[in-house]
């Protein structure tokens, strides 16, 4: 700048260096960065609800074949004890005063005996109706605690009773249930009048009563089940959701 710069020239000078500095200190705008993604949203599959309503009936059905299967189960629990068929009951306090109590007594048992019997045999034709059962989507069905026993019962009720009925006419003729039936209509004799009318089909009664104290019994394994770990065994529903709780939802 020749010989030397200028007053004019110098605050120029000084000027345009404070605005560089100015520059190249200050921080560089940058664009915002975009929003991490969000994680795929689960997507529920359908489980197969069913499995752990047979798994339950599985249980409480091989309980219950178990338990009714001991000598005079059925007859020691009030709740399930067959009665006297329709015809005997109308002509047992006849039959006592004649002297055939005891016989009476013998055939009440041997009825409830053979109904036994059946059902001890009967572990492995349950599960297989149990295991052919179709359950609604989902699985649930209504009932409360015994809800399974009850479909169960609704959609499969008569084959039960079909397939038990040989079991117990078996069982009838090994109790001898059916000689000591035509004994005490033999010992009737001139009570005819109180044994009018057609004859009870035995084997029907007691297969009927077989089958209803089956399902009660069934009903009472399954309430419990839900309600407790029943020692060896588990509450099937919560363990079958715990175990299922995750294979149920997927990313």
């Amino acid at each position: 700048m020749g010989q030397g710069a200028t007053a004019p020239q110098l605050r120029r000078l000084i000027l345009v260096s404070a605005l560089l500095a100015g520059c190249a200190s200050a921080p560089v705008a940058r664009k915002p960065s975009p929003p991490a993604p969000s994680p795929p949203s689960p997507v529920v599959k359908s489980v197969d609800t069913g499995s752990a309503m047979r798994q339950l009936l599985e249980i409480s059905g091989q309980r219950s074949v178990a338990q009714l299967a001991k000598r005079e189960a059925i007859w020691n629990d009030p709740g399930l004890r067959i009665p006297l068929p329709r015809m005997m009951k109308r002509a047992s306090r006849y039959l006592t005063m004649r002297g055939y109590s005891q016989e009476l007594q013998t055939f009440h048992k041997s009825i409830n005996h053979a109904a036994e019997l059946a059902i001890a045999d009967f572990g492995g034709p349950l599960s297989d109706v149990t295991l052919a059962v179709q359950w609604p989507a989902g699985g649930r069905v209504a009932g409360g605690d015994v809800a399974a026993t009850a479909y169960l019962r609704n959609q499969a009720g008569k084959t039960v009773r079909r397939q038990l009925g040989p079991l117990v006419d078996l069982a009838l003729r090994q109790t001898q249930a059916n000689r000591e039936y035509e004994a005490l209509i033999l010992g009737a004799g001139d009570l005819g009048a109180f044994l009018a009318g057609p004859r009870d089909d035995l084997s029907a009664f007691v297969a009927d009563r077989a089958v209803a104290a089956l399902f009660k019994t069934m009903g009472r394994q399954e309430a419990r089940l839900r309600r407790d770990s029943d020692g060896g065994g588990v509450d099937i529903l919560r363990r079958w959701y715990q175990q299922n709780a995750r294979a149920a939802i997927s990313p």
